[in-house]
């Protein structure tokens, strides 16, 4: 991982905002300093930091900690008294681009980074996620990672999910799945999407996907 050190610092003469956020998630992804946006300048950067890691070919998960967390960002207030972003790798930090390399005092939040290459995402509801998370994995459905969603479906969740049958071309999977009056769900079909919304293929599965809940 390259060490970068951010450019712009609290007190900035020009009156910029500290762009530590910008220099840790340029190492985090291995890009340069300047192929990183200044999400902190931006009023909607929450939006363009989603937006623009997904095309990088990361999903950004925001969690209350860093457990578990492989790959990402932490904030949290630093010993100067302001809000700072540190880089987090197996859960731990492993990079502060502020001079003083001081870290955090405690973390508020992390931003975890999943990657989406060769991965197949699946939108479901919170309440049917280990329902059909056992569904998939008699498909052989290894999951990667999974986004909360801050805007437009509450309750939901997306799973990224390394399936090794999935043609090519695909970048979601749709369970068509009934439940049942005695309380079973069944997975009766699975279709295959691809980057533009088609469907690639569509599989059935009859019978053998059914749980009681």
């Amino acid at each position: 991982m390259a060490e970068i050190t951010q450019t712009i610092l609290l007190g900035d003469p020009r009156g910029r905002t500290g762009n530590c956020l910008q220099a840790a998630i340029a190492p985090l992804l291995d890009l340069p300093l300047d192929d990183v946006p200044h999400f902190a300048e931006r009023e909607d950067w929450l939006d363009h930091l989603y937006s623009w890691s997904a095309q990088q070919g990361y999903a950004v998960d925001h969690r209350l900690s860093g457990d578990g967390v492989a790959l990402g960002i932490a904030y949290g207030p630093s010993p100067r008294g302001v809000k700072h972003a540190v880089v987090i790798r197996g859960g731990a930090v492993a990079w502060d681009p502020h001079p003083s390399r001081a870290g955090l005092t405690e973390i508020h939040g992390v931003f975890a980074f999943i990657p989406l290459h060769g991965t197949v995402g699946l939108v479901v509801s919170m309440e049917m996620e280990s329902t059909i998370l056992d569904h998939l994995a008699l498909l052989g459905a290894e999951l990667a990672g999974r986004t909360s969603h801050r805007f437009g479906w509450p309750g939901q969740v997306t799973l990224h999910l390394r399936m090794t049958d999935a043609p090519p071309g695909a970048v979601e999977v749709r369970p068509v799945a009934y439940r049942h009056a005695d309380g079973r769900v069944t997975v009766d079909r699975i279709d295959w999407i691809d980057g533009g919304g088609k469907l690639i293929e569509a599989e059935r599965h009859p019978g053998r996907q059914s749980h009681d809940r």
